[in-house]
């Protein structure tokens, strides 16, 4: 992809924002590059190793974490019970590795440091499946089901990703109180922006209160709820 859309993707879908902030943004198109604070996301950070995945805010370190799927989802279980803040991560499932990837973390919002990322591909050029996490803390503002779901802004930069690594097999999972929700684009979705040079994200997918809408010609998602009650 071209530099422009790179910039999109790292400005305006550069922070994955809970429930329904960010639903004015409707659509992007190849030759917007909206400002956005958040562009410094080439700050430099040190690798460093964690048993456990952790609410990390200090941005000049980031954690590396071998452990599966499961286990990682836990952890993450845990930061959502003790912490107000949202964290992201990215999990290579053939090496079943998980890399922080979050900074500027608050409680409605993170955002990916792709540096990181592509760092982490330059040291795995086997791999062919990045999974992009990010968590949702509970907050009485939303509800359950808004809270459980990627918001409008999640989908964005999904389609940012999508393009830009086009080499990969890409999914997006929100981890919320409720359960773990899988979310990727389909290839009439990628095949749409690349024709019409934008894609309307309100023609897709549309999250309510009590609701959520979504066109299953451009959008997957697969709600998976947590099998325990611990973190209701």
């Amino acid at each position: 992809m071209g530099k422009t859309l790179k910039d999109i993707i790292r400005t305006a879908g550069l922070c994955s924002i809970s429930a329904t902030v960010g639903a004015s943004l409707v659509y992007l198109t190849k030759k917007e590059t909206p400002v956005n604070p958040s562009s410094n996301y080439k700050i430099q950070r040190t690798e460093m190793q964690s048993l456990n995945l952790l609410l990390n805010r200090d941005d000049k370190v980031y954690f590396v974490t071998n452990k599966n799927e499961e286990e990682g989802i836990k952890d993450i279980k845990k930061i959502i019970n003790n912490s107000n803040y949202e964290e992201a991560w990215l999990y290579l499932p053939e090496k079943q590795i998980w890399y922080e990837t979050g900074f500027y973390s608050d409680s409605i919002s993170v955002c990916t440091n792709y540096s990181i990322v592509n760092k982490i591909l330059e040291k795995n050029k086997d791999i062919k499946e990045l999974v992009f996490y990010h968590n949702h803390p509970w907050s009485p503002k939303y509800s359950l089901n808004q809270i459980k779901y990627p918001s409008t802004t999640d989908v964005v930069e999904t389609l940012g990703r999508t393009l830009d690594y086009s080499n990969y097999n890409i999914k997006g999972k929100v981890c919320s109180k409720g359960g773990v929700c899988e979310y990727s684009l389909t290839e009439k979705a990628r095949k749409e922006f690349e024709i019409k040079n934008e894609i309307k994200i309100k023609d897709y997918y549309h999250i309510k209160k009590d609701a959520i809408t979504f066109n299953k010609e451009y959008l997957k998602i697969n709600f998976k709820p947590f099998e325990d009650k611990k973190c209701h």
